[in-house]
């Protein structure tokens, strides 16, 4: 195996010093090196990425369009995973995150076949950057912790085979595009603090049927075509009471199927629980939707027609 080797006692990864370089599959890191620079490995042949404790800064792009990767894992005290750093490593299917992130930038992980990701521990995380998951076709879960507030545009776009995402009643703000073409989803809940979501939000969610805004504090402000696309008046939107006439005569709230019943939730136990099943059943003027957890557990949405 051939290994990109450094000159001791070198304590960084010069920019772009193995961009493109074939004949490597592996950095060799020695636990000097405390930082790898832009590009430092973009285009290269690198296989597996195991970055060494003590280094806390890995540049943007430093590993950018490496198609043979096909696992990473990061050191506790890294805090940012900059701009584009995995962005078209098409074999990356496997990555070990630090608790210490606070924030995730522009396409970090776009385009790559990563499956799973459970950021559920990183409590300071605040920010998932515009693409930073777009067209990870392969991925199928995604736990996010409380207290990201912002998801950036086009942050999941075309995230195809996602089943759910629960997000954190921190979000505030969801970017244009930030859910788009997710067709596998079926009910959405907005978190409590939500206060914006972006244009084409939800585009191409083609089998969504209904939304619980039981919760908000206050009805979110919109982009433009939030809901486009979408058979808005055959997807129940559940409101608390004291908001339905605001929904009700709010422009892109008002052509759904608008009640103020309520939705009761159970979550799963266990954060990478992964969906089972989701039964649809209608009775008389309720429709209930059961998801069944792999781990026994279940969340039941009733929505009471009212309108």
């Amino acid at each position: 195996m051939s290994v990109a080797a450094l000159q001791s006692p070198a304590t960084e990864v010069s920019e772009y010093a193995f961009t493109g370089d074939i004949t490597i599959r592996q950095p060799a890191l020695d636990g000097d090196v405390t930082a790898i620079g832009e590009g430092a490995f973009a285009g290269s042949s690198v296989e597996r990425a195991v970055i060494p404790d003590g280094v806390t800064e890995i540049g943007a792009f430093a590993f950018a369009d490496c198609r043979s990767l096909v696992s990473v894992s990061i050191p506790e005290g890294v805090t940012i995973l900059h701009e584009g750093l995995f962005r078209g490593c098409t074999s990356l299917r496997e990555v070990t995150l630090p608790t210490t992130l606070t924030a995730i930038e522009a396409e970090v992980f776009a385009a790559t076949a990563i499956e799973r990701i459970d950021l559920s521990r990183c409590i300071s995380l605040r920010t998932l950057g515009d693409r930073c998951f777009a067209r990870c076709k392969s991925l199928h879960l995604i736990s996010l912790p409380e207290g990201v507030a912002r998801i950036g545009d086009a942050a999941l776009f075309g995230c195809t085979t996602i089943p759910d995402i629960i997000l954190p009643e921190s979000v505030q703000h969801l970017g244009d595009c930030s859910l788009a073409c997710l067709p596998t989803i079926t009910t959405l809940r907005l978190p409590t603090s939500l206060g914006y979501i972006g244009s084409n939000a939800t585009e191409g969610m083609n089998r969504l049927s209904g939304i619980d805004a039981t919760w908000l504090n206050d009805i979110p402000s919109l982009g433009n075509d939030v809901w486009y696309g979408l058979p808005q008046s055959d997807i129940w939107l559940s409101v608390a009471p004291r908001l339905r006439d605001t929904f009700l005569s709010a422009p892109q709230w008002r052509e759904f199927n608008i009640s103020a019943g309520t939705v009761s939730t159970v979550l799963p136990t266990t954060a990478t629980s992964e969906i089972k099943n989701i039964s649809v059943y209608r009775i008389s003027e309720i429709k209930i939707i059961v998801t069944d957890y792999t781990d026994g557990s279940r969340r039941v949405e009733k929505i009471l027609k009212t309108k």
